[in-house]
């Protein structure tokens, strides 16, 4: 998943096909620690914090959750 989109359709796409939102998040996290500025965020929960919040996320379902598995 390095390098991937993270607009909402390539990752909307990336879900169907069977991605987990845990891994994103991580992937989102090895790209923040990469730029190695802690100014992007005013707050940020602790990583594992936020890895098992992504993992227990119920099914992906676009239609019900549009912004599903999306980080911001």
């Amino acid at each position: 998943m390095h390098g991937a989109s993270f607009d909402i359709s390539s990752l909307h796409a990336r879900y169907r096909a069977g991605a987990r939102a845990d891994a994103v998040m991580a992937e989102v996290r090895a790209r923040h620690r990469a730029v190695n500025d802690p100014g992007i965020f005013i707050d940020l929960l602790p990583s594992e914090q936020t890895i098992a919040a992504a993992a227990a996320l119920p099914a992906f379902d676009q239609a019900r959750y549009p912004l599903w598995g999306v980080p911001f």
